[in-house]
């Protein structure tokens, strides 16, 4: 599975730091119906000398018999 992610500082001030993740995944259809989470890779954050690591996730409902929709 290829996944490709890009960060991006928007607003550079002060007192905020705005910035957005693009994460993009190869073959998205095929690669969620065979899974019930995707995690992106982690990425580093250092935001006046404050170091951190994060990472995105994406979640599937299910149903109240444990199935997952198949709407995507």
């Amino acid at each position: 599975m290829q996944i490709d992610w890009n960060m991006e500082l928007l607003v550079p001030t002060v007192s905020d730091i705005i910035f957005k993740y693009t994460w993009s995944i190869a073959n998205y259809k095929k690669t969620i119906s065979k899974k019930s989470s995707i995690d992106s890779p982690s990425f580093e954050l250092n935001v006046n000398g404050i170091h951190s690591s994060w990472n995105l996730s994406i979640r599937f409902w299910k149903g109240p018999e444990g199935e997952r929709s198949e709407e995507y």
